[in-house]
């Protein structure tokens, strides 16, 4: 069997400088994570405050949660809270659509991120899938490993048609990893709205599953990853499958992020 992974999606401006301080800071912990989650899915629209908003409920969350957190992660906090904060601030600040429009014009034009709106939604969802890549792809060090890719199987691309005449398709995967040596793999959709997971992504996650259910040897996750709680990944996987063929795969909300990092590959398999 006969797995490659190649990227497709567009490299963002300011990632390096802006996401991966936050994530590497929010990863030293699952209560930091959780509260990033909640950040996330509260401060999704903007408003002028939004920046100050962020910052309060950074620290009456710190506050709520000081008995869950030891004393590292009590010490740390201020830390992964300014850098959350930062982000925030830099998104909603118009001198980065500035930027953003003069690293790839065509990418700042193709999704209008000269709109704060679309800057704050757009670089939300970016957030959330560098946390969950940065959990994952330390078990692939020696293997295959993307972010925003499509998969080839044995020669066959994952890839679905839809709308009028299938004049449209998915393919891409935000999260991909896979061992050669062991036949294993993860396979993830991120979703910060767990609304978004659509009927397309459940059809593309079910050519995917239909493609490794082939090989009886393998080993694997497929994973829906929400910001959300559980239960509303959960309900938005039920409704979809009352009009779709249902596949088995995994859902993981805020409460359970966590535990992506600490996956041990044996254990799993």
């Amino acid at each position: 069997m006969n797995v490659f992974l190649k990227r497709t999606d567009d490299d963002y401006y300011g990632v390096k400088e802006y996401i991966l301080p936050v994530v590497q800071a929010a990863i030293k912990s699952a209560t930091y994570l959780e509260i990033l989650c909640m950040i996330l899915n509260t401060y999704d629209t903007y408003t002028e405050h939004i920046s100050n908003d962020v910052s309060k409920a950074l620290k009456l969350y710190g506050n709520l949660k000081k008995e869950d957190m030891s004393e590292a992660e009590l010490q740390n906090y201020a830390d992964f809270s300014q850098k959350l904060y930062d982000l925030y601030w830099t998104i909603v600040d118009d001198e980065f659509g500035k930027e953003i429009f003069k690293a790839n014009q065509d990418l700042c034009n193709k999704h209008k991120l000269k709109l704060v709106e679309n800057r704050l939604g757009r670089y939300r969802g970016i957030l959330f899938e560098e946390v969950v890549a940065a959990m994952v792809e330390e078990r692939f060090q020696e293997g295959d490993f993307q972010k925003g890719c499509k998969i080839r199987i044995d020669g066959t691309w994952i890839r679905i048609g839809y709308d009028t005449g299938n004049s449209k398709h998915k393919e891409t995967f935000d999260v991909a990893g896979w061992k050669n040596d062991l036949f294993y793999g993860e396979f993830y959709e991120c979703k910060v709205n767990p609304e978004r997971f659509t009927e397309e992504n459940y059809r593309l996650f079910e050519m995917l599953w239909k493609e490794l259910e082939q090989h009886f040897n393998i080993q694997y996750i497929l994973a829906l990853v929400s910001s959300e709680t559980k239960e509303k990944v959960k309900k938005q996987k039920e409704y979809l499958e009352e009009t779709v063929e249902k596949i088995e795969f995994k859902v993981i909300g805020r409460e359970d992020l966590y535990n992506i990092l600490n996956y041990q590959i044996p254990e799993i398999a």
